[in-house]
């Protein structure tokens, strides 16, 4: 892991006999000689048996149709790597925080982050790379309270983070509502304000892709809203409070 930003971040982060055939043999005659008596001819042989023709062999059995083999399964789309993680069961020394909120390690089933802020003021905790570019944010986030309905009051997922003043954020509202936005001197909405039903009191988990100019949000596995913009082009993780009390964990970035 690199030294976390220091708003501004740090800039490092991730075999193959023979056959003898006998000649007749005779014994040599005077040429004055009698001549020798006829003999009677040979009795003609029997003729020999021909062999018998052997059984035709039986025909071998037809061995069984071996069985196809069984289709793989689709392979699950893969999952760029990893740049950053922290579910902060070491605390949270390791974050860089700015604003008037209080920043505290406390226990919400495990470990987590909070962020209190009564200050119609951003407050963000910042970490990870300078050097990051492409990038996708997952954390999850859970608003204990607003105070008060101003759609300001908000808590949410920045990435590009470069210091206190620019990155692109997901922010969610305390009307119920999400929006990308881009805090780059200056607050400003990139996208519409997305009805998500938005309450207090329960976990959301929120990514957060930024891959060149294209910036999408999705929550619980959703997608919500999609826009671009090539303002900021490198970044590091934040996690961003105003007026209101939230707690985050399992902050995860990958390279997409």
């Amino acid at each position: 892991m690199d030294k976390p930003l220091g708003l501004p971040l740090a800039a490092t982060l991730f075999c193959v006999a023979s056959c003898l055939s006998t000649e007749g043999l005779y014994r040599n005659r005077d040429a004055s000689g009698v001549a020798g008596t006829t003999g009677n001819a040979g009795t003609t042989g029997a003729a020999g048996r021909g062999g018998t023709t052997g059984t035709a062999g039986t025909a071998g059995t037809t061995g069984a149709a071996g069985r196809g083999g069984t289709t793989g399964s689709a392979g699950t789309g893969g999952i760029g790597m990893q740049l950053f993680a922290d579910d902060f069961e070491n605390g949270i020394a390791d974050w860089i925080i700015n604003g008037d909120a209080t920043f505290t390690a406390t226990t919400d089933g495990s470990r987590v982050m909070n962020i209190n802020s009564t200050m119609t003021k951003i407050s963000a905790a910042a970490n990870g790379s300078t050097a990051w570019t492409d990038q996708v944010l997952q954390a999850r986030i859970k608003i204990n309270s607003f105070n008060g309905s101003s759609t300001s009051y908000l808590a949410g997922l920045a990435g590009r983070m470069t210091d206190a003043t620019h990155y692109y954020y997901v922010a969610l509202r305390s009307d119920g509502k999400m929006a990308i936005r881009i805090n780059n001197d200056g607050n400003t909405s990139l996208s519409s304000a997305i009805d998500t039903g938005i309450v207090t009191g329960t976990w959301y988990t929120v990514k957060f892709s930024l891959i060149g100019p294209t910036l999408t949000a999705f929550i619980n596995g959703t997608q919500m809203a999609q826009v671009s913009n090539a303002t900021l082009t490198n970044g590091g993780v934040g996690l961003i409070v105003e007026n209101a009390n939230a707690v985050f964990d399992d902050v995860v970035v990958t390279a997409p």
